[in-house]
């Protein structure tokens, strides 16, 4: 799934406040996310909440996340309020649960820090903070999990194995990885940096359900088609695009299906206009994952649709994005049956 060209923000309800001694809280508060908003698929979308004033990044660092780097973090030791000012008597921002990491900015008073964590910026009482060990991130290269047997899924027969890798559950950014296998061993042909959800991934087994949730499924899953404003080469079943190509959302027989509308001009949300979407950009080509879909599964309706592989590097609405020169390159180079394998690293690699 998704998003526009354009894109801003929105800020999702609700910081917890409440006042409590000492900066200690019992319950965590939740960082509201951030997504890009606009036309859907020629569907004006409802305006649930209202736009905040910075904006999501058009693409992201080159570089693997910082998680793959560090080797030291500073984490909450208790539940722990997040505080306006340094001292009890400000405001708080909402409450950290205890092991949330923090990053200090270097600002103190006394024995307040100032630090940034969970999308705010305030201060806490350093008593309640504790800096420990990150262990060595597994696998940077899946590939190697993949030679080692590491993984959560078992690719099979597949000469060609994709991840989209996030750091941890709630998060947008990830790492797509391109795993070839030449002989008996698996061997990174490239990697680039991606989005998935501005929700992140769902647990497995997990439907991501309606593409309004943000979410995106994890799992391995199979391509076998691609689509776009023409072949660029692909081995895979592969559609141009016109101005009658939709893709379903709405419950009945054509649910998470391409289908070609009667009328050019009908807009069904949530149904995608796929050639409209393609002309803004995002489906110039892409690739569909088959969740919730044959060869990998039966169709299950409401457990979501419309879940590709596209450009345009921004939180989506449950697809993969990457750059559009390393999608054409996937495009190019794909076969039917090649897998895709998508989630949190934890989860992935054993």
């Amino acid at each position: 799934m998704y998003l526009t060209k354009r894109p801003s923000i929105l800020a999702v309800a609700g910081m917890a406040l409440g006042l409590i001694a000492a900066g200690l809280g019992s319950a965590p508060a939740t960082a509201a996310p951030s997504v890009s908003a606009g036309t859907t698929a020629g569907i004006t979308m409802p305006a649930r909440v209202a736009p905040a004033s910075s904006a999501v990044p058009a693409a992201l660092p080159s570089a693997l996340p910082s998680a793959v780097k560090s080797k030291r973090k500073t984490v909450t030791t208790a539940n722990l309020n997040i505080r306006r000012g340094a001292g009890t008597k400000h405001r708080s921002l909402g409450v950290l649960k205890a092991g949330t990491t923090v990053v200090p900015t270097g600002k103190r008073s006394g024995k307040w820090w100032q630090v940034k964590a969970s999308g705010k910026t305030g201060w806490v009482h350093s008593g309640y903070l504790k800096t420990v060990s990150v262990k060595p991130v597994r696998f940077a290269n899946p590939c190697t999990a993949l030679n080692q047997q590491k993984t959560r899924y078992n690719p099979g027969r597949a000469k060609r194995v994709s991840f989209a890798i996030a750091e941890s559950y709630g998060s947008y950014r990830a790492t797509f990885t391109q795993c070839v296998k030449s002989g008996s061993t698996w061997k990174k042909e490239w990697q680039t940096p991606a989005t998935v959800g501005l929700r992140g991934f769902k647990k497995p087994g997990v439907a991501s359900g309606h593409t309004g949730n943000r979410w995106s499924p994890q799992g391995m899953f199979s391509v076998t088609e691609a689509f776009g404003s023409g072949n660029p080469g692909t081995k895979l079943s592969y559609r141009k695009l016109n101005p009658r190509s939709r893709w379903s959302g709405t419950a009945g027989s054509s649910y998470n299906k391409y289908y070609l509308d009667k009328s050019a001009s009908h807009r069904r949300w949530p149904d995608e206009n796929l050639y409209k979407i393609m002309k803004a950009g995002d489906y110039r080509q892409a690739v569909v994952i088959n969740y919730n879909r044959p060869p990998d599964s039966r169709i299950k309706q409401g457990a979501g649709f419309a879940i590709f592989l596209h450009t345009h590097v921004v939180p989506t609405w449950g697809c993969i994005a990457i750059g559009y020169g390393p999608l054409v390159k996937y495009v190019k180079s794909a076969r039917k049956g090649d897998q895709i394998i998508m989630g949190v690293r934890s989860d992935i690699f054993r």
